[in-house]
Order: C-alpha cells, then sequence, then structure tokens
C-alpha cells in the first residue's frame, strides 16, 4: 500500500495508545502493526484510510446500532466504514444506507483492496470520487466527502451535490435523517417460487 508523503492530511497521525491497548488483540495482527508503526494511514489517492477507532468510537452505537460493540477500522472518502464485529467485517455504506457482513474476510484483502481502484469501484462503491477530488482536494483522514442533499433525501450523485465534511459528525447526521444502515441482505426481494 502506498502513501501520500505529506503531513497530517495525508494520515500518518498516531494512534491513541488507548485504542491500541483497547483494540490491539481484537483486530488483526496487521492492523495492530499499522497502528503501533505508522499509525493512521491513507492511500496515495486518499480513498482508503487506516482510522483511529477512537475518533469515531463515541457514535458507534448511533450509526451503527445492530453491531453493538463493532471496532471501526477503516473509512473511505465517502464516509463509509469497515468496522469489525466479532468475526465479521461489515461494510457499512451509510450514503447508500445499507451494510453487508464479510465473515472469515481476511483483513490482508482490505489492505489489497486499498491499492485497486477497478476493484474499489464495486467492493467499495468508489462512484466519481476522482472527479470530487479534482473539484474539491483530498479530505483529511478525518473528514470525508458528503452529499449537500443526501441520496437518502433525493439528493442527485453528481460532483455538484458534494462538500467535505467532518467524518464522524457527516455520520451522525445521515443516520438522524435517514435512519441506521439496513441489512443488504433483508433488503433484497426474496426469490419468488416457480
Amino acid at each position: 500500500m502506498s502513501y501520500f508523503p505529506r503531513g497530517d492530511r495525508a494520515g500518518g497521525r498516531p494512534v491513541s495508545p488507548e485504542s491500541i491497548e483497547r483494540f490491539g488483540a481484537q483486530v488483526p495482527l496487521t492492523v495492530d502493526e499499522a497502528w503501533k508503526s505508522v499509525g493512521t494511514l491513507m492511500t496515495s489517492d486518499g480513498f482508503v484510510r487506516l482510522i483511529d477507532p477512537a475518533e469515531v468510537l463515541p457514535v458507534m452505537d448511533l450509526i451503527l446500532p445492530t453491531h453493538p460493540g463493532a471496532i471501526p477500522t477503516f473509512a473511505t472518502a465517502w464516509g463509509d466504514l469497515i468496522v469489525q464485529h466479532e468475526d465479521a467485517y461489515v461494510l457499512v455504506l451509510y450514503r447508500l444506507g445499507f451494510y453487508t457482513e464479510f465473515f472469515g474476510m481476511a483483513i490482508d484483502y482490505v489492505f489489497d483492496l486499498a491499492d485497486q481502484a477497478e476493484e474499489q469501484a464495486t467492493s467499495l462503491q468508489r462512484l466519481f470520487y476522482d472527479d470530487a477530488v479534482a473539484a474539491y482536494g483530498v479530505p483529511a483522514i478525518d473528514e470525508c466527502f458528503g452529499f449537500k442533499l443526501p441520496l437518502a433525501m433525493g439528493g442527485p450523485d453528481t460532483v455538484d451535490n458534494v462538500a467535505i465534511r467532518k467524518l464522524k459528525e457527516h455520520l451522525v447526521f445521515l443516520v438522524q435523517a435517514a435512519g441506521a444502515p439496513k441489512d443488504l441482505d433483508e433488503l433484497d426481494p426474496p426469490e419468488q417460487s416457480a
């Protein structure tokens, strides 16, 4: 994974010792080692971020009530999270209003995914990220792109409807405006028998 060489906006801030002590033994070794050696990280284009759980943890029960005790580990520049919950990783696409669980998903897959823009387009719903960066720059590690009028409220998914927001505050806003994310499997229409 490659990272920005530029200061605070690129990440590289230390992860709080409290987070490392509290979650280091619960997260995969790869994450624990990255937190200890580098801190928070961003991919070279700023899309995928390894975050300090302490920054989002105070609102986790509000923004993901279906997964109490989830550990926020990764974020995307769209304000989506990958959290660890028990034996699963949960991809929470807040802007779209749903989550999906990946049982047994290797965290190394997330690290590998970080440098694969084509795979991010489908797995992480990258959409028009590059256009948003061209218009507004890369959000800082504690920021994200947010739709001014959320998609759940009929907002268009265009660059003109995007602004840079604080990550934690934006996630709280989205949940308060549109409700907590729903399980993608429960949103799928049931198969009809012949």
